[in-house]
């Protein structure tokens, strides 16, 4: 429970746990008013709440304290994101499956302090801005996962339609695929194969792409570059490195790819089209600063 609290305790203004804190009875009160009598309470030795699971514990716990806060006048949405919201709402009705939309809750980003409430917009405006997104939401940094867990959460367990309680469990045992951990298709009736395998890994220093700008693109292309040439020296692995960056902040770059080789690359669909044609990956900022990085 307290993983999953974490996040939502943490996301608390200020103002809100002070408020609580000064005069248990004035929250009460406003509690009762607000309707919320039958609240969720929590406490050393009791537990009360419409689902008994812990994850329904904590979402109504969330909610209820949002609702205590509203009524307190402690969640104010800035002006700037009016408009934003009301565009949101309007998302939620004509493409409910746009999966960011449909988990984005005004009382949850109203509760985040304003840096938040900027950071948890970027990641969600490929969504609004494109109201047909499958999606529709990246983390612009790796932490994005913890801080907005009450929105990631729901989101990424809607798309792989996982339970509330579920939990992934990777296996890299093949020895049960084939022969052994050795598939010959020949088997199958099918004649040699070709296959691609596309691995997304990111660096822990760095921020994801969406957040990067120009010069941190670079700071990690010069940093990968350096395991290629590892990987490059090794006769096991070999190949080369094809980069789209003009320079290397007006350094030359010794990988720049020819404009033959980028075009029979993007025939043979090894190499990345123009990234910055794509609505999705624009609105992310994910295509910012196209071509470098």
């Amino acid at each position: 429970m307290f993983s999953r609290a974490m996040p939502i305790l943490r996301a608390l203004p200020s103002a809100a746990r002070a408020a609580v804190a000064r005069n248990a009875s004035t929250v009460a009160a406003v509690a009762a008013a607000s309707g919320l009598a039958g609240a969720c309470l929590a406490t050393s030795t009791t537990a009360s709440c419409a689902d008994d699971t812990i994850y329904g514990l904590v979402s109504s716990i969330n909610n209820r304290l949002t609702a205590i806060e509203n009524t307190l006048g402690l969640n104010r949405i800035p002006a700037k994101y009016v408009a934003t919201l009301e565009r949101i709402k309007e998302i939620k009705k004509t493409n409910p499956s746009n999966l960011a939309m449909k988990h984005f809750d005004e009382s949850y980003f109203a509760s985040l302090p304003a840096d938040l409430q900027e950071r948890f917009i970027a990641c969600v405006r490929t969504g609004f801005e494109n109201p047909d997104s499958g999606m529709g939401c990246y983390a612009m940094t790796p932490s994005d996962y913890d801080t907005f867990n009450a929105f990631f959460d729901p989101v990424i367990r809607d798309y792989h339609r996982a339970a509330p309680d579920a939990v992934h469990i990777t296996d890299w045992d093949a020895s049960a695929v084939g022969d052994n951990g050795v598939l010959d298709v020949t088997k199958l009736g099918l004649r040699d194969l070709s296959m691609r395998v596309r691995v997304g890994r990111n660096l822990a220093s760095f921020n994801l792409p969406g957040a990067m700008d120009r010069t941190e693109r670079i700071a990690f292309e010069k940093t990968i570059v350096k395991a290629f040439k590892k990987l490059q020296s090794m006769p096991e692995y070999g190949g080369n490195v094809y980069s789209l960056s003009p320079d290397l902040d007006g350094e030359p770059n010794p990988n720049l790819i020819s404009k033959e080789k980028y075009d029979e690359l993007v025939k043979a669909h090894v190499m990345f089209k123009d990234m910055d044609a794509d609505p999705y990956l624009k609105s992310a900022g994910i295509a910012s600063d196209w071509p470098y990085g």
